[in-house]
């Protein structure tokens, strides 16, 4: 999807340990930026959504940074948005690219057997839907 990038970095040193619904820092020149983390991987790489462009200059800065770099430090994880226990119906309520710790959580709560998720992903147009598959 154009100005949409799913990104997946893998850490260099040990592997975070990441519960789904959190979020890291990325830190570039001097500052830091929070970003969901959507999903971790087995081999303990991390994926993440960003909406970039003129609207977006930090998104864009990193994926610029990453291009020429190809690293960037990371801090974290940061954030206490975990599933209820025991397993209740839950409802996610997302808007573009803040599908990703909604991702990571509906994916952990399928492997829990939760039974009731509902989502509603609110998004600007039909072609921002960039996680059909999903």
């Amino acid at each position: 999807v154009q100005g949409i990038s799913v990104i997946t970095l893998k850490p260099l040193e040990t592997a975070l340990m990441i519960a789904p619904g959190q979020y890291v820092y990325f830190h570039l020149h001097e500052e830091k930026f929070p970003f969901s983390i959507a999903e971790q991987r087995a081999d303990s790489s991390l994926v993440f959504h960003l909406r970039h462009g003129a609207s977006h200059p930090q998104a864009q800065a990193l994926l610029e940074h990453l291009k020429t770099v190809g690293r960037i430090p990371l801090s974290g994880p940061f954030g206490k948005c975990v599933l209820p226990n025991p397993p209740q119906p839950c409802l996610f309520i997302a808007g573009g690219t803040g599908i990703s710790p909604h991702q990571a959580l509906i994916d952990h709560a399928l492997s829990l057997s939760f039974k009731q998720i509902e989502l509603y992903w609110g998004l600007r147009n039909l072609e921002d839907c960039y996680l059909q598959a999903w």
